[in-house]
C-alpha cells in the first residue's frame, strides 16, 4: 500500500508544477536583437585591411538626415586629411553608412570611407609618423567617447528636468525649468553685485553710469533724479537676486519631490514583488494540497480493487 501511494503521488505531482516566468525560454527582447545588428565599425576612428584605408567620420545633433549625411562626409574627409592629406586628391569612396535617431529627433550619422594605400603612405614609408598617427587615433576615439558621455549626460539631465516639472506641476518642462536653472545659477553673483552696490563706492559707480547716460541722450537730469535712478536700479538688484534665490529654492523642493517620488515607486513596487511571492506560495500550497488529496483518492481507489479482486 506504501508503495503504490508514493507511486501515485511521484506520477501526478509533476504534472502541476508552475512554470515560472523569469525561465531561459523567454524571448529575447527586441532592443537586444536591434543593438546586435550595429556595424562593427562604429566604435572605430580608422582601420586597415589588406592595401585598403577605412576611416569613420561621425555627425552628431544634426537636424535632418541631409544634413547629417554632408556633415559625416565632411568629418570623414577631416579624419583623412589629418592622416594624410594627399589622400584627398584620390577618389574617395563611401563604404557604408549608418542613421540613428535620437529621443529630441535630431540624427546620429555614422559614415565609412575608404581609400587605397599608396606608396607615400605614412604606413610604408615614414616610420617616423607612426606615433603621430597613433596620437591621431587617440584623439579621434578621445572625441567619439567625450561625444558620448555628453549624449548620456544630456539625456540623464533631460529626464531629471522631466521629473523635476511633473512634481512640480509644470507643463512646459524645457522652458521652466530651463529659467529656474538659469536664474539660480546667477545666484552668487546677483547677491555679490547687490552687496556691493550697497556700499558708497557702489553708488557712486551707478551715479557714473546714470550721468552718461543722460549726456548721451542730450539731457539734463533734474534735482534728486540721479539718486532715484540709482535707488530704482538697486531695487532691480535686489529683485532679480530674491528671485534667483527663490529659483533654487524650487529647484531644491523639486529634487526633494523627485526624491520622495522615486522612493515611492520603489516601494510600490516591492509591495507589488511581495505580494505576487505571496500570491505564488498560496497556490503552490494550495496546489499541494489537491494533490495530495487526489494521491489519496487514486490510492484508495486501488486498495479497494485490490480487496475486491482478492
Amino acid at each position: 500500500m506504501t508503495l503504490l501511494v508514493t507511486i501515485c503521488f511521484a506520477l501526478l505531482f509533476p504534472l502541476g508544477t508552475p512554470v515560472l516566468a523569469n525561465s531561459d525560454s523567454s524571448p529575447i527582447h527586441a532592443d537586444v536583437r536591434e543593438s546586435n545588428s550595429k556595424p562593427f565599425w562604429l566604435d572605430r576612428a580608422m582601420f586597415i585591411h589588406e592595401e585598403w584605408l577605412f576611416v569613420v567620420g561621425v555627425a552628431t545633433k544634426a537636424h535632418t538626415i541631409e544634413e547629417g549625411r554632408t556633415r559625416s562626409l565632411d568629418a570623414a574627409r577631416g579624419e583623412l586629411r589629418g592622416i594624410e592629406p594627399k589622400y584627398l586628391e584620390q577618389n574617395v569612396e563611401t563604404k557604408d553608412m549608418y542613421e540613428e535617431q535620437a529621443l529630441d529627433g535630431t540624427y546620429t550619422v555614422y559614415r565609412l570611407i575608404v581609400v587605397k594605400l599608396r606608396d607615400w603612405s605614412p604606413y610604408f614609408v615614414d616610420k617616423d609618423k607612426a606615433e603621430e598617427v597613433a596620437r591621431i587615433i587617440e584623439r579621434a576615439e578621445e572625441r567619439k567617447r567625450l561625444e558620448a558621455q555628453r549624449l548620456r549626460d544630456a539625456d540623464a539631465e533631460r529626464e531629471q528636468d522631466t521629473k523635476r516639472a511633473k512634481a512640480l506641476g509644470k507643463s512646459h518642462v524645457y522652458l521652466y525649468i530651463s529659467q529656474l536653472k538659469f536664474h539660480c545659477g546667477m545666484k552668487d553673483w546677483l547677491a555679490g553685485a547687490y552687496e556691493r552696490a550697497q556700499t558708497d563706492k557702489g553708488r557712486e559707480r551707478y551715479r557714473s553710469l546714470v550721468l552718461r547716460e543722460s549726456k548721451w541722450l542730450f539731457r539734463k537730469p533734474e534735482q534728486g533724479e540721479v539718486e532715484r535712478e540709482i535707488d530704482h536700479s538697486i531695487s532691480d538688484l535686489k529683485r532679480d537676486k530674491d528671485y534667483s534665490e527663490e529659483a533654487c529654492e524650487e529647484l531644491q523642493e523639486a529634487d526633494i519631490l523627485v526624491a520622495k517620488m522615486d522612493l515611492e515607486e520603489k516601494a510600490e513596487k516591492q509591495r507589488l514583488a511581495a505580494a505576487r511571492l505571496k500570491w505564488e506560495e498560496e497556490h503552490k500550497r494550495s496546489f499541494l494540497g489537491q494533490t495530495a488529496k487526489i494521491t489519496c483518492v487514486v490510492a484508495t481507489l486501488g486498495l479497494c480493487g485490490f480487496f475486491i479482486r482478492w
